[in-house]
């Protein structure tokens, strides 16, 4: 290798030929390197050695200590028989009897006769008027059997009439109606509703437990009495005693007398038997209005004037 000399003249890349002994000779090139004279060599960095890394030191890591688990033996029980459960058929329905129905019942008009409605209640307007002893069919009911939907009147009309006026009579029912059962009895009738058109019949309001109207004169919906109640006291005094103004005091009764204080001043007193005035006495200020008081023979009394008394009845 070259270096730099120490004038630092360029030094031009040239080509050396170095000839050898050998018999063959090879030619080597080799470069010449050529120094700039206004380059600074570039300092090598001084390497500064760094703070050592702290060391580690190891955790003391606390061994658990292993608990010893108990072991459970398993102990053999005896074997207990479960009884096998028994099949217990559910209950066989009972069947629901099947509704008997006909189509229509004969009846025939009372001896009074009719009067057809619109509807199931008298406040419908009248259709027309059945005939006393009118044969005639019916063909349904409302929901109390009280009126029986009608066929026919002598001009074809339809409609519903109260029950009792068309009584059944000369019915027959077909063999599969219910044992027993009576032919003339509406209740095999099927039900019919109101017509839609004519609306409702209004309902009666309800009259509340132990409330009686005018109407309802008693429970028993009894409006009159067989008798008017004769009371239970007699007079036994004949002729009515009277003092010259009204009684002021309550009257009092005591073994000998009915004391009373009047207001003409006197306070007076009757035999209870019959109501004769046994006396009379004005001694006193001013009117008495509360009752007198009585101990054996003793009347004692108080007037409106702060005064009091005690005077003996003999």
């Amino acid at each position: 290798p070259v270096a730099p000399n120490s004038s630092s003249t360029p030094i031009a890349a040239s080509t050396a030929v170095i000839a050898t002994s050998a018999p063959t000779p090879e030619s080597i090139l080799l470069p010449v390197v050529r120094l700039d004279p206004t380059s600074t060599p570039t300092e090598t960095p001084t390497i500064t050695p760094t703070e050592p890394l702290p060391t580690a030191t190891p955790t003391n890591i606390a061994t658990p200590e292993i608990t010893p688990t108990q072991i459970v033996t398993a102990t053999a029980t005896q074997a207990v028989d479960v009884p096998t459960p028994t099949f217990t058929p559910p209950p066989t329905p009972t069947p629901t009897p099947t509704i008997f129905i006909v189509g229509e019942l004969k009846g025939r008009v009372d001896a009074d006769g009719a009067t057809m409605k619109e509807g199931p209640s008298s406040i419908y307007k009248d259709v027309t008027t059945l005939g006393a002893s009118m044969d005639v069919l019916l063909r349904a009911r409302d929901a109390t059997g009280e009126w029986v939907y009608v066929c026919c009147s002598t001009d074809n009309q339809s409609g519903w009439v109260r029950q009792h006026s068309v009584p059944l009579n000369g019915n027959t029912l077909p063999d599969n109606a219910p044992e027993g059962a009576d032919p003339n009895n509406v209740r095999w009738l099927p039900f019919r509703a109101p017509p839609v058109g004519l609306g409702l019949p209004p309902q009666s309001p309800t009259i509340l437990p132990n409330t009686y109207p005018l109407a309802r004169y008693n429970e028993n919906n009894t409006a009159f009495v067989p008798a008017i109640p004769q009371s239970s006291l007699s007079s036994i005094w004949n002729i009515y005693e009277r003092a010259a103004q009204p009684f002021m005091s309550p009257a009092i009764v005591s073994d000998r007398g009915v004391i009373a204080y009047s207001g003409d001043g006197h306070l007076y007193s009757f035999t209870p038997e019959n109501g004769d005035q046994r006396w009379r006495n004005n001694e006193f200020r001013a009117q008495i209005t509360k009752a007198p008081a009585i101990r054996d023979t003793m009347i004692y009394l108080a007037d409106d004037g702060g005064n009091a008394y005690g005077v003996e009845d003999l």
